[in-house]
């Protein structure tokens, strides 16, 4: 009897891997940029964040960004003298070691440099990152947090506490001092309290 279709699972959590097809279409793109746009930067990545790279993209949109495996990268620009597509990109393919990127771009170096020295993006502290300066919240009401909040906060270490139905802070607290190594407890109070803020600073 022949096994029944229905009774077949299918995973869609995995992704297939791009393989051979995908190297082809990223060295096609490449060799595309190198006659295209006049100059290649490298950058540097630390602490990605998908949602500010789309917006460097859309600054960006005279220019184009790849991001990918360096193997594949430098094959395709070429790992030497006999293989690279044009004079002295055989350079560029040797410098790329770790999680770097590759910035093809028509604009004079000085705009280039003067962007990425000037401009930057806010984001939440994370775990890890080095507090860039103390953060301290006042003893009182915890008014742009709601009373349900009130075991999640005590969880993180926060000395809160409820008073007619309200959340109150029984004591100051030191979320951070400026230099320190951030820890997951208080990434999650900064986070929860800076988006709460800006939430009802929005809705107002």
């Amino acid at each position: 009897m022949p096994k029944s279709k229905r009774n077949k699972i299918y995973n869609i959590n995995v992704t297939r891997a791009k393989g051979l097809c995908g190297k082809k279409k990223v060295a096609s793109s490449l060799a595309e940029c190198v006659g295209k746009f006049s100059s290649i930067h490298i950058f540097k990545v630390e602490n990605y964040r998908s949602s500010f790279f789309k917006r460097m993209k859309r600054i960006w949109n005279d220019s184009r960004f790849f991001m990918g495996k360096n193997k594949v990268m430098a094959r395709a620009l070429g790992r030497n003298i006999e293989e690279e597509l044009e004079e002295n990109l055989h350079k560029v393919s040797g410098s790329l070691h770790g999680e770097v990127g590759l910035l093809f771009t028509n604009r004079t170096l000085e705009e280039v440099k003067e962007f990425f020295e000037k401009n930057t993006f806010p984001d939440y502290p994370r775990s890890g990152n080095i507090a860039t300066e103390d953060f301290m919240l006042s003893e009182g009401p915890l008014e742009q947090l709601p009373a349900s909040m009130e075991f999640q906060l005590r969880k993180l270490g926060l000395p809160a506490c409820l008073k007619a139905g309200k959340l109150f802070l029984e004591k100051d607290f030191q979320v951070c001092s400026k230099g320190d190594l951030i820890k997951p407890e208080q990434s999650q109070i900064l986070v929860l309290y800076f988006l709460t803020f800006y939430i009802i600073i929005y809705i107002i």
